[in-house]
């Protein structure tokens, strides 16, 4: 029997699975990833702890979050913007952010 708390997240969400989908195929999941804990949680420090946090955190998951906070493409496209400035690899960090807009921008309105 799978309870509802079981069910696979892709089952749950549809959109959130498309956007992961397109996510993975034009990016780094794991910069995606860190981006988007960085909106979510906390700026990401890149010390072993944060490394064994975001491991807990599952793309879907954070996909998901940022879709239920409510917040408007343009707010998540400066918050992008000011995090990718503080990250190492502001270039490659850019290229990710720029994406992760451009793809919720076919999905969100």
């Amino acid at each position: 029997m799978i309870y509802f708390s079981e069910q696979l997240p892709d089952q749950v969400n549809p959109v959130v699975s498309a956007i992961k989908v397109e996510l993975i195929q034009q990016t780094n999941p794991l910069r995606v990833k860190i981006l988007l804990y960085s909106i979510l949680e906390q700026t990401w420090d890149h010390t072993n702890q944060e490394w064994i946090i975001l491991k807990t955190y599952k793309l879907h998951d954070l996909l998901e979050g940022l879709l239920n906070s409510q917040k408007s493409l343009p707010e998540i496209k400066d918050e992008l913007e000011s995090i990718v400035n503080i990250l190492p690899f502001p270039d490659e960090n850019q290229q990710s952010a720029a994406i992760i807009i451009e793809v919720l921008n076919k999905y969100v309105s």
